[in-house]
């Protein structure tokens, strides 16, 4: 994205020759302000595509013009670390990569941050901002889909999906009422009522293969809660049942689990080796289970045995993939 305030200094300077009515041209525009005519013709597609002004050229004066004489530019009051909040929060847009909402936020990001005045005086650095959000992976997204999804969340419009189950070949058609989109590790799922089941279900958007947006609306019993819904979640996938977890961190890892929080409710306890046992409690163990295994020998499950059961397991079928 362009930050620079040269841009917004040449923008105000062309809408000021263009507001005083004498029918600027590119060549008259381009000597008084000493910069090339094919950077005024630039700028000039820029106002009209990014900044929505009505520029108009008449051929008979040779002159560009507003078409609605009472059009005026954008002007945004913005403090210094308000913008910095801003641009920092425009490299989160990495979370919408794959997503339609990607070109669009970035767009408005444009859109804001050329229109600051010229009297907004801003540290350089804090427009570009040494802030990087690193994400991992991420689905690409059908556009119709995310059109269709996002749409009848507002609308509270009835949808009708072809979706399939991860690791399976065959799709089920389901009419659902769509309540909530959750960004997940790359991945956008849809909580939805699903008419089908008879219960709330968790759907990834990419792999919804067709979806249909229905003329029949729906209404909620009770405002849909998310965090009500996931209780005590450690990811997307819930359970029925409640698992109590203790896992007992080596030395070398402990100082990484300690300063961060897991899961509300947590407890760690400080053991004599310098290792510690950090507990809490869970309704799903799919991934438990992976973020354990990612912490390899630096890790030992205590509780529950069905969990201990399952990271034995999987280790055992790992092991099989090494041996020669």
């Amino acid at each position: 994205m362009q930050h620079g305030k040269p841009l917004m200094a040449r923008i105000r300077f062309i809408d000021g020759k263009i507001r005083d009515g004498k029918y600027p041209n590119a060549r008259t525009l381009a000597d008084e302000y000493e910069i090339s005519e094919r950077t005024i013709h630039r700028d000039i597609e820029y106002m009209r595509d990014m900044l929505d002004c009505p520029i108009e050229y008449d051929k008979k004066r040779r002159g560009f013009y507003y078409s609605e004489p009472a059009f005026a530019l954008p002007n945004v009051s913005i403090k210094e670390s308000e913008l910095f909040a801003l641009c920092v929060a425009e490299k989160a847009l990495e979370q919408y990569r794959g997503t339609p909402l990607y070109a669009t936020l970035a767009a408005v990001f444009e859109k804001i941050l050329s229109a600051l005045p010229d009297e907004a005086h801003v540290h350089y650095a804090w427009l570009n901002p040494d802030v990087t959000f690193i994400q991992r992976s991420y689905t690409n997204i059908d556009y119709a889909t995310w059109e269709s999804v996002s749409t009848a969340l507002y609308t509270r419009t009835l949808l009708r999906i072809s979706h399939r189950k991860a690791g399976s070949d065959e799709a089920t058609e389901r009419v659902v009422e769509p309540y909530h989109m959750v960004s997940y590790e790359g991945e956008w799922y849809l909580i939805a009522y699903c008419r089908l089941r008879g219960q709330v279900l968790i759907f990834a958007v990419s792999r919804i293969l067709s979806c249909e947006q229905l003329k029949d609306t729906f209404d909620r019993p009770v405002p849909f809660d998310l965090k009500e819904y996931l209780g005590d979640n450690f990811g997307i996938t819930i359970e029925e049942e409640a698992y109590c977890i203790e896992i007992e961190f080596m030395p070398e890892a402990a100082p990484y689990v300690r300063e961060r929080v897991w899961r509300e409710g947590q407890k760690i306890i400080e053991l004599p080796n310098s290792g510690i046992v950090l507990s809490f409690t869970v309704n799903s163990l799919r991934e438990m289970k992976s973020w354990v295994l990612g912490w390899g020998s630096r890790a030992r499950v205590l509780s529950p045995q069905v969990l201990v059961d399952e990271v034995k397991r999987d280790l055992q079928d790992m092991t099989k993939n090494y041996i020669l």
